[in-house]
């Protein structure tokens, strides 16, 4: 009767708390090992690949407003040459008397004028196009994503 009772009871104790310590602790190292295989990588791939898209997102705003920067540079450059050239043409109009010399430099002014500032014209109109499609083209494909 002592056995059947007292005995059977503490071994039966005995066996589920080392039974139980055991499964915790096997348990925990399997997690543990699976935390460093898989969670680990994982959590660093995502947090390298949000960091990377933040840098990405930052330094094309930083080249786009460089890029219209240059061509805010570039059409400005375009007004002082062609006030440079206007004013040119006023001083050689003042100045040369000679109907073929100023015939020569009024035709040479003329169609230097209209090819540069026509071809800058449609190149800074070409290329701010450009951009704007491919800067919505790119946030239209990140909003699908």
């Amino acid at each position: 009767l002592f056995v059947r009772s007292y005995v059977r009871t503490d071994v039966c104790t005995y066996l589920c708390t080392f039974v139980c310590s055991f499964v915790r602790i096997y348990v925990r190292s399997i997690l543990c090992s699976f935390v460093r295989t898989y969670v680990r990588p994982f959590l660093c791939s995502f947090v390298c690949s949000i960091v990377r898209s933040f840098l990405h997102t930052y330094l094309r705003t930083l080249f786009v407003r460089s890029y219209v920067r240059t061509y805010v540079h570039m059409y400005l450059l375009m007004y002082v040459r062609l006030f440079v050239l206007t004013y040119v043409r006023s001083i050689l109009r003042s100045f040369v008397h000679f109907s073929y010399l100023r015939t020569f430099v009024r035709s040479y002014i003329r169609t230097y004028v209209r090819k540069s500032v026509r071809a800058d014209v449609r190149s800074l109109v070409l290329s701010l196009f450009r951009t704007y499609v491919r800067s919505f083209i790119h946030i239209d494909v990140r909003r699908n994503i």
